[in-house]
């Protein structure tokens, strides 16, 4: 039986200073862990069915390393 596919929802939050942005990962279906994320600048997250990934999407149709999120330039990418 295949789970359904995570869907994962970014949260930016309010900026605090010039140089500090907030942002959250969400999970908001499927089963993919940890559930929420609170994301840091200078800390890269990565998401994937791979053990060795920051959230870890339990998808078939997701790749090992499926998506990378990182701050620079001032903005989430």
């Amino acid at each position: 039986r295949r789970s359904a596919p995570c869907l994962v929802a970014a949260q930016p939050g309010p900026v605090e200073q010039p140089r500090r942005m907030r942002a959250r990962l969400t999970v908001e279906a499927g089963d993919c862990s940890p559930a929420v994320l609170d994301l840091a600048p200078g800390t890269p997250v990565t998401l994937g069915r791979s053990r060795d990934n920051t959230v870890v999407l339990k998808d078939d149709l997701a790749s090992r390393l499926h998506a990378k999120v990182f701050f620079e330039d001032g903005r989430w990418r």
